[in-house]
């Protein structure tokens, strides 16, 4: 990890947890008002509490469960996916809750339970938590305003965009633009920022063809500028479309050259990304993949065929 705060991952998204907890003490307050309002027989309010207690316990373990994981997948990224969809999970949990406590204790409302509601239910609270990712992204961007940066481009958009979708995360977190400088990338979304650090990396190469077959984390808008960045400690890679992507890579090499000592950026003559790299740290055959590139220590600024 890095020791440049400047590098290090954005604080805990608390903004996001701020609106999901409204949401359940909606859940838990609204419901027990009109609960307490209602009336009937002893049986039948005797099962109408234990279930409202029952969904109350519920609701406070799944609310414990949310923070206890995403306080275990917190990464670079400055809105971790579970915080961007609990607001909204938690949003229509409550609106169920409050819609079946208001049907059962005969009360006149606006809340029919429809599909069309629930749908706006959700659309409106998840722009509003892009609203708030856009805002907390905006603050974190404040950190590098001192950086000189030596690369800035987009991240291209094609018709190749749709086959990234089928990956999920180019679908949440569409790429912008992409900045490099001699400390590390950062990447930049619509309403999220990524940095990393080049003390982070274990290697770099450019991608020919979509890798299917890989587990990788996607902030790509293009399989035709694809290229993978390999972490340390890491088990899956980052892959990322820098629009000039010969340009993006060699840089990159240069300064992990410079950072790891020349012996790290020497490569076999002829050797292309997904044959044998050599002189890598780890010094060890670099194991073949099926997307064009080699795994394990590498850097590479070679495109191949």
């Amino acid at each position: 990890m890095s020791k440049n705060k400047t590098w290090t991952p954005s604080r805990w998204p608390w903004e996001m947890d701020v609106l999901t907890l409204l949401f359940v003490i909606a859940a838990l307050v609204i419901p027990y008002y009109y609960f307490s309002e209602g009336t009937g027989n002893d049986v039948a309010w005797t099962l109408k509490e234990q279930q409202h207690v029952l969904w109350a316990i519920g609701i406070v373990v799944l609310f414990v469960m949310h923070l206890a994981v995403a306080g275990a997948t917190l990464e670079m990224i400055s809105t971790p996916i579970l915080h961007l969809l609990s607001p909204t999970i938690f949003a229509l949990l409550a609106y169920f809750r409050i819609h079946t406590a208001i049907q059962e204790a005969q009360q006149p409302s606006i809340l029919t339970g429809s599909l069309l509601q629930y749908l706006l239910v959700a659309v409106s609270v998840f722009t509003l938590t892009l609203v708030m990712a856009r805002i907390r992204m905006a603050r974190h961007l404040l950190r590098y305003r001192h950086i000189q940066w030596d690369i800035a481009c987009k991240s291209p958009y094609d018709s190749t965009y749709f086959q990234l979708m089928t990956q999920l995360k180019p679908l949440i977190y569409p790429p912008h633009l992409i900045r490099a400088c001699s400390e590390g990338v950062l990447l930049e979304g619509w309403f999220y920022l990524m940095p990393l650090p080049f003390e982070m990396f274990q290697g770099i190469a450019a991608v020919h063809h979509m890798p299917y077959s890989t587990s990788g984390r996607f902030f790509a808008s293009s399989t035709k500028s694809l290229v993978r960045i390999e972490l340390l400690d890491a088990s899956r890679p980052v892959f990322v479309s820098p629009e000039n992507r010969p340009e993006f890579v060699s840089y990159c090499v240069q300064h992990l050259t410079a950072l790891r000592g020349p012996s790290a950026g020497r490569t076999s003559a002829g050797t292309r990304a997904g044959g044998t790299a050599r002189g890598t740290r780890s010094n060890h055959p670099a194991n073949r993949t099926s997307n064009g590139t080699a795994h394990g220590s590498f850097y590479s600024n070679s495109e191949g065929p």
